[in-house]
């Protein structure tokens, strides 16, 4: 019995991954645990963080995935490139849970670890 009960939770913990959703999507699924797929279109960074830009280049995204600095130096094995700049122009998923931006036409993913994101 157990085993059919975790069995059953991890099908539910996959499931909240299952869906994949485009940049545009995004805005619409705030809150929700979800996979975006799509092309990088421009990456930015500051002292901290690097911004993946979908949809558009900042500040007209539609989407945006931040990488933070304390993952990528946790990560950095996991990392699918040795320089974050090769992501630019490449197709990518990413999962994790969006978050909606303060304009309402935007929504953003805080990657959590870096084998969340996988080229295509």
């Amino acid at each position: 019995m157990r085993y059919l009960l975790t069995i059953t939770i991890l099908c539910f913990v996959f499931a909240a991954y299952a869906q994949t959703i485009t940049p545009a999507q995004a805005k619409d699924y705030a809150g929700k645990q979800v996979t975006v797929c799509g092309k990088i279109d421009g990456l930015h960074m500051n002292k901290i963080n690097v911004y993946l830009d979908f949809g558009g280049i900042n500040p007209n995204q539609q989407f945006v995935v931040v990488i933070t600095g304390k993952v990528i130096r946790r990560d950095q094995a996991l990392m699918p490139f040795k320089d974050v700049w090769e992501l630019k122009g490449k197709t990518v998923c990413v999962s994790g849970k969006i978050v909606p931006a303060k304009t309402e036409q935007k929504a953003y993913l805080v990657l959590s670890s870096m084998d969340l994101l996988k080229l295509q």
